[in-house]
C-alpha cells in the first residue's frame, strides 16, 4: 500500500495503525508500541498534533506501552496534557475575538 500510495496517504497511515493493533493482539504489545509511537510522529507531521486520528494513536500508544509494562510517567503525560489544552484554549480564544469583532 505505501509503495502504491506513498507513506504519507491516509489509508496507508490507517493500515499502519491497524497493524499496530493485530500485533498487540498477536501477544507482541512492545511492537504495537514502537510500531505507534512511528505512527504518531508521522501523523503529527502530517495531520497536526490536534486532530483526532493523531490523538486515536496517542490514545492507543499509551495503552500498549502500558500492556507492554512500560508506564509512561505521570509528569510527561500531564506536560502533553497541559500544552494540548493551552493550544485549545488559545484556538477557542482567537475564534471567539474573531467572532466578537464581526
Amino acid at each position: 500500500m505505501e509503495r502504491v500510495l506513498g507513506p504519507d496517504h491516509p489509508d496507508t497511515l490507517t493500515a499502519r495503525g491497524n497493524l499496530a493493533h493485530w500485533q498487540g493482539s498477536a501477544g507482541d504489545p512492545a511492537g504495537a508500541a514502537a510500531a505507534l509511537s512511528e505512527l504518531l510522529a508521522d501523523l503529527g507531521r502530517v495531520l497536526g498534533p490536534d486532530h483526532s486520528d493523531t490523538l486515536t494513536v496517542r490514545h492507543n500508544l499509551g495503552l500498549w506501552r502500558g500492556m507492554a509494562g512500560n508506564l509512561v510517567g505521570p509528569e510527561e503525560a500531564g506536560r502533553w496534557n497541559e500544552e494540548w489544552l493551552s493550544r485549545r484554549l488559545r484556538h477557542f480564544l482567537q475564534a471567539r475575538n474573531e467572532n466578537d469583532r464581526s
